[in-house]
């Protein structure tokens, strides 16, 4: 598992504060080398491929009745107040908040 830019940062601070905070026998220097041991682990990334597979599909009908909902909100939007909501303006908000919910359904 590649550290994050978070990981590095503060991976970074910790070590300006302390040159051997990440040395052998350290909990630090411990702790890295069994994040380490569990990316490089075959069968952990097996399960992890699993259990993302198994959440995408148990989460997929909330995903599909979110954007269905999506849908007819804005439909009905620019339909019952045209004044204040176009059509246009409707189809792009509706691609917009649908593209939002996939990414925050596939994270």
């Amino acid at each position: 598992m590649p550290q994050t830019l978070r990981q590095k940062v503060t991976k970074a601070i910790i070590l300006a504060g302390d040159k051997h905070a990440f040395d052998e026998g350290t909990l630090l220097g411990q702790a890295e080398k069994i994040e380490a041991r569990l990316a490089s682990d075959p069968e952990l990334q097996r399960q992890r491929v699993e259990y993302a597979a198994a959440a995408n599909k148990e989460m997929m009908p909330a995903l599909v009745a979110g954007m269905a909902f999506n849908a007819v909100a804005w439909g009905a939007t620019a339909w019952y107040l045209p004044g204040l909501v176009s059509p246009t303006f409707a189809a792009c908000a509706c691609a917009l908040t649908c593209a939002l919910l996939w990414k925050i359904f596939r994270a």
